[in-house]
């Protein structure tokens, strides 16, 4: 409805209500019987029963009465200052706005303002003879009373007739439930609002029965004319569903309902009838046999799952388990819902699960736990229990679903292992201290190969070689020939124990790393290895070479051993060639070697034009005492490259090498570009 100011239905006319002698009058009674006149006004409106009185009730009497008086104070200053049009205007108002003390504009009815009326009327003459005695004055305030009466009830029936309406208007709207007339022979439609409003259009004057033809959907058009022409046809009323298109193109789906009016001749002239948009109804009668698809789609698929399945309400309480829960736990669905499957839970468990549910619940947070369930068989078996919350298309939420499955047999394997883990453990304790103790004696043996070993040896070298210098011209030649045996091999054994004691003390832990230049450490090495270069005539290129965090002692150690090999396995009569190149590569792309994929390492290869091997002993060459040639061929004790494996390894690196027959050899070593 419009607001009180914009009503055309509530102008006020007041000019007509203009009085002569009402105001004078109202003045009397507002100053000498303000009291006596809300009094008996009182009194009369409950001999009349007026129904508002019913509002009023639980007022004591003199608060009832003290309302009265101020009311009808108002209502006579008004009239005193001849304002009666306006009261009529501020009443009509206040109740239009729903202002009214203790009572709703809608529970005023016809009945009541008839009475209210009749009270005021009656009590204005009550009080007349008091106030004048000239008959004509008399005669004028009551015809002024009289024509106030009926303004003020005009108004008011206006205003009830309007409300009532509105009312109707309203039910329209709410039921989406609007009327049509359509005079067939002047082809004129008449509309109510809500019909432009489930047809999206702006009220109209004039809308033609092609109009809304319009607007049936395609596959509709043809049914709708037939029900039509089928009615006018038989008389019989209309009673059919069908669609619309909008013109921003929504569906809606409506029920049109109508009667015919014949003329004399039995003629029909005039169709009228409702039309109401289904189009909720229809979606949720559309919606509910959806939801009834899935919820039988969804059982079909619980019921034939291979886990436990249950669904739970936003309060908590179980509703659904599948037969595979029922079946697992040997009970009936009303054994089981709400909370009476939780008879099934093993006592000792029934508090962890009870705290997880209830805790994840309330923060509305997926959850697993574990728990022992009773099986059909009364056994107690563990279960794993996983649960995720339901939330609606609104994000309203509805609850749990969750599945559990069996992991009984998986839990007392794991147990089991566990026991078995806690064995090992043991076992490798007892074996991390029978090592200590190995350790220790490999010290002993250390102080032994560099003490004890090498004491008897000295001397069989020293005395030997005293015999061959003081004894010589008298010893025979296969003396000498023994003697220079026997130098021979002590001084392989020198080197043996030598090599040996290297080779147990490369190890990390003995040593600090430090920043270590590359050049410089090959500088060192061909100072070490100077005889052996100039002798073979051999030639040693590299590049420049970074600086690596490692062991300085260690990392010559590996280059002078790398590079001697190099030296010593050269072709006869061919100078040794040696070329080392430098480079970055990721530990990703190394894929058949076992270091790091996510570091960065420098590769350094070591490539010589030497007797070469096959490929085939490419790993067996690191090992301790590994020999490709014998020893009066190349001397050596086949501990250098696993010394040299073993330093690379302390650097968190790697050694390989590719070698071919008479075409030489190639070592790669990796080291990281950042030792951590």
């Amino acid at each position: 409805m419009p607001p009180y100011e914009k009503h055309q239905l509530l102008n006020v006319k007041r000019d007509s209500l203009h009085f002569k002698h009402l105001p004078s009058y109202a003045k009397y009674l507002l100053d000498s019987k303000l009291k006596e006149f809300a009094a008996e006004q009182l009194t009369l409106s409950g001999e009349l029963k007026i129904p508002l009185l019913r509002f009023f009730e639980e007022w004591p009497k003199k608060k009832l009465l003290q309302f009265t008086i101020t009311s009808s104070a108002e209502m006579l200053t008004y009239f005193s200052k001849n304002n009666a049009g306006e009261f009529i205007d501020d009443s009509v108002k206040r109740w239009f706005e729903n202002q009214l003390p203790m009572i709703s504009r809608d529970e005023v009815k016809v009945e009541d303002i008839t009475l209210m009326n009749f009270v005021r009327r009656k009590i204005f003459r009550l009080f007349l003879p008091g106030y004048t005695s000239n008959v004509r004055i008399f005669s004028s305030i009551l015809e002024e009373i009289d024509l106030f009466t009926v303004e003020f009830e005009s108004r008011c029936f206006k205003l009830i007739i309007e409300l009532q309406q509105g009312f109707y208007r309203q039910a329209q709207a709410l039921s989406h439930l609007g009327n049509w007339t359509w005079q067939i022979t002047q082809n004129k439609l008449s509309w109510s609002d809500e019909m432009y409003r489930i047809y999206d259009l702006e009220p109209q004057a004039q809308i033609t029965f092609e109009d809304i033809s319009a607007f049936n959907h395609p596959e509709d058009k043809d049914f709708v004319t037939d029900q039509i022409q089928q009615s006018l046809h038989t008389k019989a009323p209309l009673d059919f569903y069908y669609r619309i298109i909008l013109k921003d193109k929504r569906v809606k789906v409506v029920h049109s309902r109508g009667a015919i009016d014949v003329d004399a001749a039995g003629k029909p002239f005039r169709i009228f009838g409702t039309l109401q948009d289904i189009t909720e109804d229809a979606d949720r009668k559309k919606a509910e046999a959806k939801l009834k698809e899935s919820e039988e789609k969804f059982r079909t698929l619980a019921n034939t799952a291979p886990v436990l399945i249950w669904v739970a309400d936003a309060d908590k309480l179980y509703n659904y388990f599948n037969k595979g829960w029922l079946e697992y736990t040997g009970r009936s669905m009303n054994l089981e819902i709400g909370s009476g499957w939780a008879d099934g839970i093993h006592p000792e468990d029934f508090a962890h699960y009870h705290d997880t549910y209830v805790s994840s619940f309330d923060a509305r947070q997926e959850f697993i736990m574990e728990y022992r369930l009773k099986r059909y068989d009364g056994e107690y078996h563990w279960i794993q229990d996983h649960g995720i919350p339901r939330f609606s298309s609104k994000g309203i939420f509805e609850g749990y679903i969750g599945t559990c499955i069996d992991i009984h047999d998986k839990k007392m394997a794991h147990e089991l292992l566990e026991q078995k883990v806690k064995e090992r453990t043991a076992e490798l304790k007892n074996l991390n201290l029978e090592l200590e103790k190995n350790n220790s004696e490999l010290q002993s043996f250390n102080y032994v190969a560099s003490h004890d070993l090498q004491e008897p040896l000295r001397k069989i070298q020293t005395y030997s070689n005293r015999i061959m210098e003081k004894e010589a011209g008298k010893l025979p030649d296969t003396v000498k020939d023994y003697l220079q045996k026997i130098r021979s091999a002590a001084h392989r054994m020198h080197i043996l124990i030598e090599d040996l004691l290297t080779f147990s003390q490369t190890k990390a832990s003995d040593h600090n790393f430090k920043l270590v230049n590359l050049n410089l450490i090959f500088e060192e090495v061909q100072t070490i290895l100077r005889h052996a270069i100039d002798e073979k005539g051999a030639d040693i290129k590299y590049p420049i070479l970074p600086s690596i965090v490692g062991m300085p002692f260690q990392l010559q150690q590996l280059f002078a051993n790398v590079l001697s090999n190099a030296i010593k396995y050269s072709k006869r009569n061919v100078p040794p060639q040696i070329q080392i190149r430098v480079g970055i590569v990721n530990g990703e792309h190394l894929k058949n070697i076992n270091i790091s994929s996510e570091a960065e390492y420098y590769k350094i290869t070591i490539k010589d034009n030497g007797i070469g091997f096959d490929n085939k002993h490419a790993e067996r060459i690191f090992e301790v005492f590994q020999r490709l040639h014998g020893r009066h061929e190349y001397s050596g004790t086949g501990i250098g490259l696993a010394i040299c494996k073993k330093i690379v390894q302390n650097h968190k690196g790697y050694i390989i090498a590719d070698g071919k027959v008479g075409e030489g050899a190639t070592f790669s070593i990796f080291l990281p570009v950042n030792l951590s």
